[in-house]
């Protein structure tokens, strides 16, 4: 439910020799064959954007079509596939506003990391 939550799960699974661990985020994605999911749809279901400068707070438990419904009006490029979770913000995003604005990865201003090591 939050990020100290997410450290715990890895941290558990690095101690129990729980290799295949898999991540979903809000849509479809590679963690239907992981035995140790972290699910962010619950606590990081959330968008805001800060209206005087256009920059967005994205939880990657949303779908991209829920991000491009809450940022339109700001024409953030999220991608093309609606159901598809956020993780795809950070390993690419390209969608119809990339000749514009550029791919998803390329407007990450910060984001919060958990690593392997918690």
């Amino acid at each position: 439910k939050d990020t100290d939550g997410v450290v715990k799960i890895v941290n558990w699974a690095r101690e129990h020799k729980q290799t295949n661990v898999g991540v979903r985020s809000g849509g479809h994605g590679f963690f239907s064959s992981a035995e140790v999911v972290v699910d962010m749809r619950e606590g990081f279901n959330y968008t805001t954007v800060d209206e005087a400068t256009g920059i967005c707070t994205i939880g990657m438990g949303q779908t991209l079509g829920q991000v491009d419904e809450r940022t339109q009006p700001w024409h953030v490029p999220v991608g093309v596939v609606s159901h598809t979770g956020c993780g795809l913000l950070v390993t690419g995003g390209v969608g119809y506003l990339c000749k514009a604005h550029g791919a998803s990865a390329d407007n990450i201003i910060e984001c919060t990391i958990v690593t392997s090591d918690g």
